[in-house]
């Protein structure tokens, strides 16, 4: 098949849920439309395998399940592509190569990790290189590491000049578990700051998800409720204007990026992480070794979330203004100009991986046992 002016590059994942993947994907298509289409469900996915074939230019699939199935169907329906996985968690490959919830799984993943070269990867920091290298035990091909492309906003924030007469911290982003218990430490965090030193702080969380009742329980029964805000989730359209209201940030994944990209200082949450610490401001963070989406690096360096905010309460303005810029600065590796060209010459460069052998049997297998796994309480970690 000849490349052509009309070939797109599918990016690949079902996710709805507004994560890391997803908001990915609908950044990609958005921000390079001439070279990718987002493809949201596996019908679409079939459907255009089917029925327009010679518009595909390559797959690039946003997690492990994907890149296999995208394997399947390219080698069922006879159509020659490359297919490169985005390794954008250090996790995936320990998840995908235990056999916990399925052994079938594990049999094909272990299959596809011998066969599989860092040339049809794209990973998101050094972590992942290293994990995919020490599960796969891979030796070849030349690893990739891609901080985006993510979206990016311009520099709006205006530091205000008022002697730090109270510190407004915000975070905003989807209420689940592995986050919810970053806030509650922030919670606790804030807490002590007032009652021990004096420092006048405010909290106010944006989001919706199924931690919400925990998070406003949380809230409810803190000494000082009035310091803490819950509020609806903010449009896409109204976060700029939102975020800048505020003098600090703490979360993760995109809205981290968004956020400091606007020049709020930012704070790296943790995922899962329920001390009181973070990985500090991002713009002291070295985002080529470690993973921009939350999760726990050995690269990180942990810092109290008070020594964070007694740090910026002990900054003068110009020195503000300063770490804003800073913070902003450290956003420019996410910008579609800096990866547009390195993600599409990788892509056009994969190689084919056409000896991969998995069957519509062995999908069927891979489900029952999942669901019979959630049946008897064993899940996979998050990732």
């Amino acid at each position: 098949m000849k490349n052509n002016a009309f070939q797109k590059i599918l990016i690949f994942t079902t996710s709805k849920e507004k994560n890391g993947t997803a908001k990915l994907r609908d950044t990609v298509e958005e921000e390079i439309p001439e070279h990718f289409k987002a493809i949201r469900s596996y019908s679409e996915f079939l459907g255009t395998l089917l029925f327009t074939r010679n518009r595909i230019k390559a797959i690039f699939a946003l997690s492990n399940m994907h890149f296999v199935i995208a394997l399947y169907f390219t080698r069922k329906l006879k159509i020659d592509l490359p297919v490169v996985l985005g390794m954008y968690h250090p996790n995936q490959w320990k998840i995908y190569l235990s056999d916990n919830v399925s052994k079938t799984r594990h049999k094909v993943f272990k299959q596809l990790s011998s066969l599989l070269t860092h040339d049809s990867i794209i990973h998101s920091s050094k972590e992942g290189v290293e994990s995919t290298n020490f599960y796969c035990h891979i030796k070849t091909g030349t690893p990739t590491i891609l901080q985006g492309p993510a979206e990016i906003l311009p520099l709006e924030k205006k530091i205000r000049n008022d002697g730090n007469r109270v510190i407004r911290i915000v975070t905003i982003g989807r209420l689940v578990d592995f986050k919810t218990c970053t806030i509650v430490a922030m919670i606790s965090a804030i807490e002590k700051l007032i009652s021990e030193e004096g420092l006048n702080i405010t909290y106010d969380i944006y989001g919706n998800g199924p931690s919400e009742n925990a998070v406003a329980d949380r809230i409810k029964i803190s000494p000082v409720s009035e310091k803490f805000k819950l509020h609806p989730f903010v449009p896409k359209e109204q976060y700029l204007q939102t975020v800048i209201q505020y003098d600090l940030f703490f979360g993760m994944a995109g809205a981290l990026i968004l956020a400091a990209s606007a020049g709020v200082p930012s704070l790296i949450a943790v995922q899962e992480e329920q001390r009181e610490i973070s990985y500090g401001f991002i713009s002291d963070y070295d985002q080529e070794k470690n993973p921009i989406f939350g999760d726990r690096s050995r690269f990180g360096n942990e810092t109290k979330i008070s020594e964070s905010i007694r740090y910026y309460h002990q900054l003068n303005y110009e020195e503000k203004v300063a770490l804003s810029k800073k913070c902003s600065l450290s956003t420019a590796s996410y910008s579609t100009e800096s990866t547009k060209l390195r993600l599409i010459q990788k892509i056009d460069n994969a190689p084919r991986i056409n000896n991969f052998n998995v069957s519509a049997f062995d999908f069927l297998k891979i489900f029952l046992e999942i669901r019979m796994s959630g049946f008897r309480g064993k899940t996979d970690e998050h990732t």
